[in-house]
């Protein structure tokens, strides 16, 4: 009966026994070395060698080493890096497991040391907790100073918290206000049937339509003529007559007008 030179054998039951000295661990039937360090007991499972550290210590490179994640985790070394496994609620954070809960539809972690909410679909955080926020299938929804907020793709706007089709085409932004759809057009620009067309009065009017038809409303001293406000032939009819009035002058009874 031999189990190497740092053990002693015996028969139990009729079975071989190795009792192997401090370091040492039974693989075969021989004492082998079989050292974790202080923190830690050896042995070999199935010829690996095993390592069973105390609370507060895990195994990396075979010896067991401090790994402390707090109360709320469980410490372990992958690679040679500490990783924390945390309870639910906890999150990592400075290798310490802390409390760190986004509510049931999200999942919390910490990044650079500030909390982090991930979100399932339809919800997003505020003050630290997911909550319900869906804009429709076009828009994505945030909240913003604890208000919800909708930011929807192209050709889409916010309208009762959801994002509608929304489009004035491409010189125009389009917008719903009081539930009304609003087209802020481009320069040259105005809106007729929801879209925004070509209209141009020139650069001394303003250009719109009314029951579709394009209609200047110019600036004083200024008239439409062809589609744009133009200076040469703003003059009114009553313009007109008051110049034609300096021109007459009455003597003694007669008219007399001048002409120039």
């Amino acid at each position: 009966c031999d189990c190497g030179e740092n053990g002693t054998c015996s028969f139990i039951n009729g079975l071989k026994r190795c009792t192997c000295e401090n370091g040492y661990a039974e693989v075969n039937g021989v004492c082998k070395e079989c050292d974790c360090g202080e923190n830690g007991t050896c042995s070999f499972i199935n010829g690996l060698k095993r390592c069973t550290c105390e609370n507060g210590y895990a195994e990396v490179n075979g010896v067991c080493k401090e790994c402390d994640c707090g109360e709320n985790g469980t410490c372990s070394f992958i690679n040679g890096l500490k990783r924390c496994t945390c309870e639910n609620g906890y999150a990592e954070v400075n290798g310490v497991c802390k409390e760190c809960d986004c509510g049931e539809n999200g999942t919390c972690s910490f990044i650079n040391g500030l909390k982090r909410c991930t979100c399932e679909n339809g919800y997003a955080e505020v003050n630290g907790v997911c909550k319900e926020c869906d804009c429709g299938e076009n828009g994505t929804c945030s909240f913003i100073n604890g208000l919800k907020r909708c930011t929807c793709e192209n050709g889409y706007a916010e309208v009762n918290g959801v994002c509608k089709e929304c489009d004035c085409g491409e010189n125009g932004t389009c917008s719903f206000i009081n539930g009304l759809k609003r087209c802020t057009c481009e320069n040259g620009y105005a809106e007729v049937n929801g879209v925004c067309k070509e209209c141009d009065c020139g650069e001394n009017g303003t250009c719109s339509f009314i029951n579709g038809l394009k209609r200047c409303t110019c600036e004083n001293g200024y008239a439409e003529v062809n589609g744009v406000c133009k200076g040469a032939l703003a003059k009114t009819v009553m313009q007109r007559l008051m110049e034609f009035a300096k021109n007459v002058t009455v003597e003694h009874g007669e008219w007399n007008m001048q002409f120039y």
